[in-house]
C-alpha cells in the first residue's frame, strides 16, 4: 500500500539523502506486475522486463494467486432483488 499523500519530488542533488530513508521497495515479481498493469495504460512491456523473463509476469508459477470474490446466488432479477 503506498500512501500517495506523501508523495514528492527532489531534486538529483537530494537524490542519496532520500534513498536513506527510503522504507520499503517492490521486489522484481511484483515490479514487474505493476508494469503490465501500468503499461496497459502505455501499450509495451518494459524491455528489462522481458529479459528478466517476466513479460507476463502473473502466468509465473511464483507469481501470487488473486483471491476471489464471494458471489451472492443470482435470484435472476436484475441487481438481486
Amino acid at each position: 500500500m503506498a500512501d500517495f499523500a506523501q508523495v514528492t519530488t527532489v531534486s538529483w542533488q537530494d537524490y542519496d539523502q532520500m534513498l536513506k530513508k527510503k522504507i520499503a521497495e517492490l521486489d522484481d515479481l511484483h515490479r514487474a506486475m505493476f508494469r503490465v498493469k501500468i503499461g496497459a495504460h502505455f501499450g509495451r512491456v518494459a524491455q528489462e522486463d522481458k529479459d528478466a523473463g517476466y513479460e507476463d509476469p502473473y502466468q509465473r508459477a511464483d507469481a501470487p494467486r488473486l483471491r476471489k470474490r464471494p458471489t451472492a446466488k443470482s435470484s435472476g432479477r436484475p441487481f438481486g432483488f
